[in-house]
């Protein structure tokens, strides 16, 4: 069954929004935050409960 496509747009701009703050931080070798840390793990279970983005 295929996601209304809001889900996939949120999940779309989720994950964008992850690959340029936090994953490039990490990308360069800065350190996260306790509060980056919880919020790149939360975000990325959301991701995957909405089936991954594309």
């Amino acid at each position: 069954m295929s996601q209304p496509q809001i889900v996939t747009d949120l999940v779309d701009a989720l994950n964008y929004l992850l690959e340029q703050t936090v994953d490039q931080d990490l990308a360069h070798g800065l350190e996260l935050t306790e509060g980056e840390v919880d919020a790149r793990q939360r975000a990325i279970r959301a991701i995957e409960k909405a089936g991954g983005a594309e």
